[in-house]
């Protein structure tokens, strides 16, 4: 815990005050930049397309509707969400 709270102060990353801003937001030259996030390969984004196009999980015009929405016989069907528990 402590670790984290010293990475925090040398990073900006605390809150400060009532501004909704941490202090690397305030005064962005006096802390280090943070490191870019690494986005997708071309593959996972070809392959990612292939399995929404199987799956019909691509929206449809200005129906606010994926195709497996609006046409659930041609897709097969989304097993039911793990995340959600019963309470």
């Amino acid at each position: 815990m402590r670790a984290e709270l010293v990475q925090a102060r040398l990073s900006g990353d605390i809150d400060y005050g009532d501004h909704g801003l941490k202090l690397n937001e305030l005064h962005p030259g006096k802390y280090p930049t943070k490191p870019a996030s690494q986005g997708k390969t071309r593959e996972q984004v070809r392959a990612e397309l292939v399995q929404a196009r199987l799956s019909g999980d691509i929206d449809y015009g200005d129906h606010g509707l994926k195709l497996n929405e609006l046409h659930p016989g041609k897709y097969p069907t989304k097993p039911a969400s793990q995340d959600k528990t019963r309470g």
